[in-house]
């Protein structure tokens, strides 16, 4: 996903979350009219919490992520996700809001604004405790039984040796020794 529709989404979130908070400050207006005026409430408790499942509900609070490291952060927050009851994983859109909310400084990582998603990404990927799903969503690795498989593959020679220096040393023994047949036997010599 390109930067700016990146930037556009979290835009869109940040909107969102005000736009419920005063929704929320109005109902609380009307509810203590109803009190003046000696009326029962017209919204309950409920609808003026909003549920944590809801989108863009899981709040991080203010300064919590100030000076701490990335991947603390993050794995923080996925906790606070899992604890909220709804959809443990998150979008890579949803983590950088969760970290801008909780005044995590993304210049860390870059100073470019542009590159940031990418390069939370990249230090996500890099992590051996985050796993990227197949939908793209991000989890904490202990969270699932199969294990894929990272890094790659071994080299290991004919002879089982994983060493490649040792491997690397066998092969120019070998070349030498062949060189020095063929020059014995006249053949290409310079």
């Amino acid at each position: 996903m390109s930067d700016h529709i990146q930037k556009t989404i979290d835009d869109a979130m940040s909107e969102l979350r005000k736009h419920e908070a005063a929704a929320i400050a109005t109902k609380k207006l009307i509810n203590h009219l109803c009190s003046f005026a000696k009326r029962e409430p017209m919204f309950t408790d409920v609808d003026l919490d909003p549920s944590p499942g809801a989108v863009g509900q899981i709040k991080v609070q203010k300064n919590s992520f100030y000076g701490r490291p990335l991947a603390t952060c993050i794995r923080e927050y996925l906790e606070i996700r899992k604890k909220s009851g709804g959809v443990k994983e998150a979008m890579l859109n949803e983590i950088i809001s969760a970290l801008r909310e909780g005044s995590f400084d993304l210049s860390q990582i870059t100073t470019n604004e542009q590159d940031q998603p990418r390069s939370v990404s990249i230090s996500l990927a890099k992590n051996p405790a985050f796993r990227r799903l197949p939908s793209g969503d991000w989890g904490l690795e202990d969270w699932y039984e199969t294990k894929p498989k990272r890094g790659r593959p071994s080299k290991t020679g004919e002879n089982g040796s994983s060493d490649a220096r040792e491997e690397g040393s066998a092969v120019t023994s070998e070349v030498a020794e062949c060189k020095s047949s063929l020059e014995d036997a006249g053949v290409n010599k310079e």
